[in-house]
């Protein structure tokens, strides 16, 4: 009888003992795919002299114009900088070295999950003395093979949205159209639409960096839990 009850509590601890490392197998997996959901940017860039030779140990600072942080790297052996973890904004930058003369450009704009690449070429002269770029080529995102599209705040007040629903900009973006049997304004789940062959209502929305949708326990299924008005969106 006592060796009957034995087996049964080791049976009973050897379930439960699976049970835990199952559970702990799982939240490990969910947690692997939180940390792969990426929404910051991030900017690199070669820092030379005039000859195209590269100055290591350059010291690059890049603001956030909007919010005055700055975010100091410095250049590699081989002239490289690399800034991470940029929420989106609009940023200038600068960049100095002995001998040379500090560089700044401002005008830089990063938008969600952007990797970007802003090279530097330093004068010689003194530190004291600047050189302001105003008119560089245009930001590429070179660093990935991630798109996307950006509606300004001239398209949402001139476009005309059924219900102000402004969710359905992201129809105006390629590859974007309604899921069957949907309907646009107010009444649609703001993510119900299907993105190049994906499945609808799977589309995280994030409003200034923060998930505004909540993921429906055993679906694939993200429910928009706010809508903000048309005239607080300043980027869509």
């Amino acid at each position: 009888m006592n060796n009957q009850r034995n087996g049964r509590r080791s049976n009973l601890c050897i379930r439960w003992l699976l049970s835990a490392l199952v559970l702990l197998g799982v939240v490990g997996f969910v947690s692997t795919l939180a940390w792969t959901q990426v929404t910051s940017g991030s900017l690199t860039g070669l820092v030379t002299d005039p000859s195209g030779a590269v100055v290591p140990g350059a010291k690059v600072v890049l603001t956030d114009t909007n919010k005055g942080y700055d975010y100091p790297a410095t250049a590699d052996s081989v002239g490289r900088y690399v800034i991470t973890n940029l929420p989106p904004s609009a940023y200038s930058l600068s960049a100095e070295a002995p001998g040379f003369k500090t560089y700044r450009r401002g005008g830089i704009v990063l938008d969600v999950g952007t990797s970007s690449s802003v090279d530097v070429r330093l004068e010689v002269g003194a530190t004291a003395q600047a050189v302001d770029v105003t008119a560089a080529a245009p930001l590429l995102s070179t660093q990935d093979a991630v798109t996307g599209q950006e509606v300004d705040r001239t398209l949402i007040n001139d476009l005309p949205l059924v219900g102000r629903a402004v969710f359905d900009l992201a129809f105006l973006a390629p590859g974007v159209i309604q899921a069957p049997g949907a309907t646009f304004g107010p009444q649609n789940n703001g993510n119900n639409f299907v993105s190049n062959g994906g499945r609808n209502a799977t589309a995280e929305v994030l409003i200034d960096g923060v998930a505004a949708t909540t993921y429906e326990p055993n679906t694939v299924i993200n429910t928009v839990l706010y809508t903000p008005s048309v005239d607080a969106v300043q980027e869509f």
